[in-house]
């Protein structure tokens, strides 16, 4: 189903990602914390991979977190 299980931070991750028709979709869950990520596009050109890693490292405490 594309839904992968594995950690970052050290911590239990669950995360799913996808697109359709000029979209682009990202969910991820930690369980430990109680706290979901949800970002949703609708430009497929852009290259969200850099937003969803700051967002992950914002709500993970990581040092280094770009505005």
């Amino acid at each position: 189903n594309g839904q992968y299980v594995g950690e970052r931070g050290g911590e239990e991750a669950t995360w799913h990602s996808g697109g359709w028709l000029g979209t682009q979709t990202f969910y991820a869950r930690f369980p430990q914390r109680r706290t979901s990520l949800v970002m949703m596009c609708n430009d497929a050109s852009l290259d969200m991979e850099p937003l969803i890693d700051g967002a992950i490292a914002i709500i993970l405490g990581e040092t280094g977190a770009s505005d």
